[in-house]
């Protein structure tokens, strides 16, 4: 999975992905998004809803935050990840 800092918050990404690696998921470096995001979007590639819905829980945010990814890029080099999360500013503001 790809966790990508949608954020101008330094080192975002990296500290999510850091979380969910200790938590037994298999996750890429950290990177910044293109583009900003207001809030969190978990992103999924076919057959891996499941595991979307695992990480948007372990992470809080909704459900509804969740996406297929159909195609979509939005991390260059990320597209054939099971996962990819672009973190946004309601993620940025957890506490």
């Amino acid at each position: 999975m790809q966790v990508a800092n949608g954020t101008n918050v330094p080192n975002l990404a990296r500290g999510y992905s850091q979380e969910l690696l200790t938590q037994g998921w298999n996750t890429l470096p950290g990177v910044n998004s293109p583009v900003t995001e207001k809030k969190t979007i978990v992103y999924f590639n076919p057959g891996f809803k499941w595991a979307a819905i695992q990480i948007a829980n372990k992470i809080h945010v909704s459900v509804h935050s969740i996406q297929a990814l159909n195609g979509q890029r939005p991390v260059p080099g990320a597209s054939s990840d099971d996962v990819i999360v672009i973190l946004g500013h309601n993620s940025a503001n957890r506490g």
